[in-house]
């Protein structure tokens, strides 16, 4: 940012004719930028509701009945602290100075309140965490049994395997067998049709024979 704010100034002053009252103020605005950044950063840093601060309020909780009662008391305690500035307000209004009564019962219920929501936030953030790790268990038991129950079928899965390619083998044998015993009848089968062929024609030639015999016996 002040490497910008460096090249604004550089071209303003290239410019010409400009004021010095005008580089002070651009001057004045870098110096208050910078100073919100910082003061922005420290809240951060500072922030009691802030991620490191959480997870150091929850790593001083030891179980999960502790936390949900952290919780509920947080939850009470916010409760109450709305209630009694409700109360404390009418109370207020029949003092001389209201305004600043009120300003002090508000402060007074924001500071119960956000004191309350620290201990809520953290206590949330300890049950998401044990909530998480369960499931992170339950999901790590369930792989361990699946893989346990997958081992103690691999004996007869290997056995079935086995089984189902003995059978395959069988088959393309039996189907390799007759294939081959085809190709050996073959040539048989080629002579039967050649000698059921000729014997066709020996049929043929007889039922020929017997018709041209019984046409010289018919009268001229």
């Amino acid at each position: 940012m002040l490497f910008k704010i460096k090249q604004l100034l550089q071209s303003i002053i290239a410019q010409g004719h400009v004021l010095p009252w005008k580089i002070g103020a651009y001057c004045a605005t870098t110096v208050y930028l910078m100073g919100c950044a910082s003061a922005n950063n420290a809240l951060v840093q500072n922030d009691p509701l802030s991620n490191e601060n959480l997870q150091a309020r929850a790593s001083q909780i030891h179980s999960l009945e502790e936390a949900q009662t952290i919780e509920a008391n947080a939850i009470d305690q916010q409760q109450l602290a709305d209630t009694t500035l409700e109360q404390a307000k009418v109370a207020c209004y029949r003092k001389f100075f209201v305004n600043r009564c009120l300003d002090q019962v508000n402060q007074t219920r924001n500071d119960a309140w956000d004191a309350s929501q620290i201990e809520r936030s953290a206590a949330r953030l300890y049950i998401r965490q044990q909530q998480a790790e369960a499931q992170r268990l339950a999901l790590t038991e369930k792989l361990t049994t699946y893989n346990r129950e997958e081992a103690a079928k691999a004996p007869l899965r290997a056995q079935n395997a086995a089984a189902y390619q003995a059978r395959q083998q069988a088959y393309q044998a039996k189907l390799a067998q007759a294939q081959a015993q085809q190709q050996a009848d073959a040539p048989k089968r080629a002579q039967n049709v050649e000698d059921f062929n000729a014997k066709v024609k020996r049929i043929e030639a007889i039922k020929q024979k017997r018709m041209d015999d019984a046409k010289k016996l018919m009268p001229q």
